[in-house]
């Protein structure tokens, strides 16, 4: 008798053991495992955004990792092997603790550690309930006018529109890749969407290219060699060319745009400005010998007109990848104010230095 709950015993742990084994090798394929430079071939691939801009998934991929975890790597993989990624298995994605939470009431309310600063999407819903954890709150935040909100109503909207971002990225909303002509109008929709909303015809081209793109990137994961998958996703890219036309960018603006976001410029030249401003002030305080600290003043001042025009050639790229002045956020509105400060700044500054080395 006790011979035979022992075997039971054992049998139900290898059970449970091969399926935690079995797992672990899910998760390691569909999170882990994607090949770097066939991502970045993916990141390539062309997206229209929600503000009817056509642009390779590498920018959408930066500008959402950045928003939900603060940062464009996980794991030590790029922003386009965690794109595909989430395109691909992103069931086993939505348990990875990505969700970026500082704020310590709505970590409680998450049923988050003090110490703990990231959570899975799977986690902000009760399963139980079939509820959104956070939802009460968001709406109790959303009801003030934005000049009576608090902290936490600030917080809880920031948290909410990650959480709504995990959410288009895991349902593929966000993945709008196949375009469609319509009523004169160049649409482009999401794979789940096009195979409801398209005709027959295009239907069978949809799921055969993402059923043929699937296959061939399940066999990279197992064997090493992705050169199928990168023809499949070329056959995507040629279907695209075939139905939008003259409507996408060309090959030459979309490598500029993802070399333009591989440098992030705006992010370092914040800090390269911040640094020169500092040591110019420091230099007003510091006692030295004058023709040393026109030196160093010199010195700095051309390393700024060296930012600054590295500044400005990055603004003239910005507006060449948006086609135009974009004047869609705060953010933009106040680089384009500081550029014109700083130009009126060098010039002030450069005038007073030359001044005080004539009189010297």
């Amino acid at each position: 008798m006790f011979r035979f709950i022992s075997l039971i015993l054992i049998t139900l742990f290898l059970f449970l053991n091969n399926l935690k084994a079995n797992e672990k090798s899910n998760r390691d394929r569909f999170v882990l495992n994607y090949d770097r430079e066939h991502s970045d071939r993916f990141g390539k691939l062309l997206v229209k955004d929600k503000d009817g801009r056509i642009k390779p998934i590498n920018t959408i991929a930066l500008n959402s990792l950045k928003k939900i975890y603060g940062d464009t790597t996980i794991y030590g993989l790029n922003a386009n092997q965690i794109f595909l990624g989430m395109f691909l298995g992103n069931k086993y994605w939505q348990k990875e603790k990505i969700i970026k939470i500082s704020n310590p009431k709505i970590k409680e309310l998450l049923g988050m550690q003090k110490n703990q600063n990231y959570i899975d999407f799977a986690s902000v819903f009760d399963i139980d309930k079939k509820s959104y954890k956070l939802l009460s709150y968001v709406n109790e935040a959303l009801k003030k006018p934005p000049f009576k909100r608090d902290k936490f109503d600030i917080d809880i909207l920031k948290v909410d529109e990650k959480i709504n971002l995990c959410n288009e990225i895991f349902s593929v909303s966000i993945y709008k890749i196949f375009p469609k002509e319509e009523n004169g109008k160049n649409i482009w929709i999401d794979p789940k969407s096009a195979l409801i909303n398209f005709s027959p015809s295009e239907v069978t081209d949809i799921r055969e290219l993402i059923s043929r793109y699937f296959k061939y990137i399940k066999r990279g994961q197992m064997t090493n060699n992705w050169s199928r998958a990168d023809i499949a996703l070329d056959d995507i890219k040629a279907y695209q060319k075939e139905i939008a036309g003259d409507n996408i960018p060309s090959d030459i603006k979309i490598g500029i745009e993802i070399l333009y976001n591989k440098f992030d410029i705006f992010d370092k030249i914040e800090i390269l400005y911040l640094s020169l401003a500092l040591s110019l002030l420091f230099l007003e305080f510091v006692k030295i010998d004058r023709s040393a600290k026109l030196k160093i003043q010199k010195s700095l001042l051309n390393i700024t007109l060296f930012t600054y025009l590295f500044h400005t050639i990055a603004l003239v790229v910005r507006w060449y990848i948006l086609n135009s002045l974009s004047w869609s956020n705060i953010q933009e509105i106040v680089i384009y104010i500081f550029s014109f400060f700083i130009s009126i700044s060098i010039i002030f500054i450069s005038k007073i230095i030359f001044i005080k080395e004539d009189t010297f």
